[in-house]
Formats: structure tokens, C-alpha cells, sequence
């Protein structure tokens, strides 16, 4: 199926999972990669705000701003093909990102949480809890293996209630990932 047909069968199909004011669904794209993901209830997805620290997408609680909530979560994906280097996999990027919250960003406690799975009902995310690191962040980082890329979705909250209040709509948006093709062809 073309990227085309899957771009109007979600844009079909979607309407009928959500009233009109609750739909806040995006395809985010890029080299080698297509998939997506729908904001929680109350939740803002926003495609631009993040876009100056590369990010594809950020969410945040409705009435809020991406640099003014409290609490924020943010997608994005990591090639496991660098030009010059060996070939990734989802277990060497999560080992990787292990090193430097503990060692970089002095993490306090590195917690494997329970994996989420996603609309698919196939696709297992690896869960990680990053907890008080040396800013006092509590984040939580899910890692989707796909094709060509990983794929991250991470919560992060300046403290504790803030990341507990918040851990449903961060397993309510990783739930809503779903993967479409690594044949993309952006025309420039």
C-alpha cells in the first residue's frame, strides 16, 4: 500500500475513532520513516514548537504552551544507519541512552518499566523511567523498534507528582503509535 493510500485511509478511518474536538492525530515523516501517533485527551499536539531543537512533534496539556507546561512529552527518531558507523540496533540506542542518563545527566535511578503495546496490537515499546536526574527531571522514554529508525516518545516533568499525575497520557500516546512505511520520498 503507498504512503498516499495509508495518508487517506487514516484520514478516513480517524474520524470515526474520535469526536471532531477530540481528534489530534499527525503523520509524522521524514527520511526512511512514516508513522502515527494521536495527542491524549486533553493534550495538545503541536508540529512546530519543537521543531528549532529538531523534535517532529511535542505534546502538552491544553491551556498550556510547549515552553510553559509543567509537564511535556515529545517524539522524534534515531537512524540506525550513520554514515560511518556500524549499524544500530534498538538495544545498543537504549544502552546508549542508559549511559548518558546516568553518567551525563547523573540520573538517580534508571527503572525498566512495563512495555506499552501499540495500536498495532503487535509492536511492543521498551520502556525506560529516567528519575531525578541532576536538574531534578523525571522522564520516562519509550523506544519503538521500526524498520530503518527508532522511534522515542518521551514525558518530562521537573518533578515527581508532575510525571506520576501525567504517566497515563504518556502510555495513552505511545498506545496510539502506529507505524506506516520507511518508503518515504519528501520532494524538496
Amino acid at each position: 500500500m503507498s504512503l498516499r493510500n495509508l495518508i487517506f485511509l487514516f484520514l478516513l478511518v480517524a474520524p470515526a475513532m474520535a469526536s471532531a474536538d477530540d481528534l489530534n492525530s499527525g503523520i509524522l515523516y521524514g527520511e526512511n520513516y512514516s508513522y502515527a501517533l494521536t495527542a491524549p485527551m486533553d493534550w495538545v499536539l503541536d508540529n512546530e514548537s519543537g521543531a528549532s531543537k529538531g523534535l517532529a512533534a511535542v505534546f502538552y496539556p491544553k491551556g498550556s504552551t510547549w515552553d510553559k507546561s509543567p509537564v511535556w512529552m515529545y517524539t522524534n527518531t534515531t537512524s540506525k544507519e550513520e554514515a560511518g558507523q556500524e549499524t544500530l540496533d534498538l538495544k545498543k540506542m537504549i544502552d546508549a541512552d542508559m549511559v548518558n542518563y546516568r553518567d551525563n545527566r547523573k540520573t538517580k535511578q534508571i527503572i525498566d518499566a512495563p512495555p506499552i503495546l501499540t495500536r498495532d496490537k503487535k509492536t511492543m515499546a521498551v520502556v525506560k523511567y529516567f528519575l531525578g536526574d541532576m536538574n531534578g527531571n523525571y522522564e520516562a522514554c519509550a523506544y519503538i523498534d521500526a524498520s530503518k529508525v527508532v522511534v522515542f516518545i518521551v514525558i518530562t516533568s521537573p518533578n515527581k507528582k508532575g510525571f506520576e499525575d501525567n504517566l497515563p497520557a504518556f502510555k495513552a500516546l505511545v498506545s496510539s503509535y502506529f507505524y506506516m512505511t520507511d518508503k518515504v520520498k519528501i520532494q524538496k
